[in-house]
C-alpha cells in the first residue's frame, strides 16, 4: 500500500498546529522512539492492514522497534497478533519521533487520509484525530452494497479516453513493479485458484445471470480482435500441446457406400475432405441431415451417417 507524500503531511500538521487544542500537545523529545507501524494480513483472500503506533516503556530495552513491537499488545481485530502467528502478518515501522504529539499527528493523519474506520481493507475500528478518536458506527456490508449501487448506476455510460486508459495501465504497471508484495499477492490468489472445479449450482446461476444480456456490435468487435490478439509463441504452443487430439466439439461423419461398407470417417472436417475426394459436399450434408441416400453420379446411393 502506497504511503501518502510528505507535502500532504506537513500542510495536515500545519492546519493541526493553528487549531488552539494543539497547545496541550507535548513535543518535547523524551528519549524513547515513539513510532508509527503498519500491519499487513496476507492470509486472507483481500489484503488487510492495520495502522497504529506505540511508545515503548522508558526503562525496556530491545534490540530493535519490531522485535519490541511483538512484546506489546496491540488493540488490534481479536488481539489475533501474538507471537504464535508471526509468520502471517508482515509489521512495518513507517515513522519514527521523538516526541508523543507528532506521532500521534502522523498517525491522525494516515487514519484520515485511507479513512480506516470505513475502509474493509483495514480493520481499525476508529480513526485516530491529534486530539482523540473518531469512533462513529461502520455502516454494515448491506449498506455499503447500497451505496456501491448508486455508485455504479451514477458511473454507467462514462468512456474513458484512450489517453485516461494508457495512463491507467502504466500506474498499474508501475505499482506491480514497485510493489513485489502486491505482485506475490497476485500469484497467490492465482495459485489458489488454480484446478478449481466450479460446482453445478454455481455454473447454473452463472448461467442465469447472463440470460437475456446481448452483446453489442462494438462488444462483438472487441471480442474477435481480443480472440485474435494471441500472440504466434502462444498460438504455436497450443498446437503443439493440442496435436493428435481431437476437438470435443468436433462432428464425426461416416460415409458409406451403396453395399453398406465405410469408406471415410471425418473429425470435424468434412468439407476439406469432399473437396480432396471430388465429393459432393452439400449432398452428403442433406444425406445426413434428411437421412436420404446421395444422387449424384459417381456417388449414387451412397450416405453419410452423422455421430452424436
Amino acid at each position: 500500500m502506497k504511503i501518502p507524500q510528505t507535502k500532504r503531511y506537513s500542510i495536515y500538521k500545519k492546519l493541526v498546529l493553528q487549531d488552539e487544542r494543539s497547545k496541550k500537545l507535548n513535543f518535547e523529545p523524551d528519549g524513547r522512539e515513539h513510532y508509527v507501524y503498519r500491519i499487513t494480513d496476507y492470509t486472507r483472500n483481500m489484503e488487510e492492514n492495520y495502522y497504529g503506533s506505540h511508545t515503548p516503556h522508558k526503562n525496556k530495552k530491545y534490540d530493535s522497534l519490531i522485535d519490541e513491537f511483538w512484546t506489546y499488545k496491540t488493540s488490534s481485530k481479536y488481539n489475533i497478533l501474538d507471537e504464535n502467528k508471526k509468520e502471517n502478518y508482515k509489521v512495518k515501522i513507517l515513522k519514527v519521533f521523538d516526541n508523543i504529539a507528532d506521532k500521534i499527528i502522523y498517525e491522525a493523519f494516515l487514519h484520515q487520509y485511507f479513512n480506516v474506520k470505513l475502509n474493509f481493507k483495514f480493520w481499525n475500528k476508529s480513526n485516530q484525530t491529534p486530539f482523540n478518536f473518531n469512533t462513529d458506527i461502520r455502516p454494515s456490508k448491506e449498506q455499503y452494497k447500497i451505496i456501491g449501487e448508486k455508485v455504479s448506476k451514477a458511473r454507467k455510460g462514462i468512456v474513458f479516453s484512450e489517453k485516461t486508459k494508457i495512463k491507467m495501465s502504466n500506474k498499474r504497471k508501475e505499482y506491480f513493479e514497485n510493489n513485489p508484495e502486491a505482485r506475490l499477492k497476485q500469484s497467490k490468489v492465482g495459485s489458489m485458484n488454480k484446478g478449481r472445479k466450479i460446482t453445478e449450482e454455481t455454473r447454473k446461476k452463472m448461467s442465469e445471470s447472463q440470460k437475456g444480456i446481448k452483446c453489442t456490435e462494438a462488444a462483438k468487435l472487441k471480442i474477435s480482435k481480443n480472440s485474435k490478439s494471441g500472440t504466434t509463441e502462444v498460438r504455436k504452443k497450443l498446437s503443439e500441446a493440442n496435436k493428435g487430439k481431437r476437438h470435443p466439439q468436433a462432428i464425426i461423419i461416416k460415409v458409406y457406400d451403396n453395399n453398406d461398407s465405410l469408406i471415410f470417417t471425418s473429425y470435424g472436417e468434412f468439407k476439406k475432405l469432399c473437396e480432396k475426394y471430388n465429393m459432393p459436399y452439400n449432398s452428403f450434408c442433406n444425406s445426413y441431415r434428411k437421412n436420404v441416400k446421395v444422387k449424384k453420379e459417381n456417388f449414387k446411393n451412397w450416405y453419410a451417417i452423422k455421430e452424436i
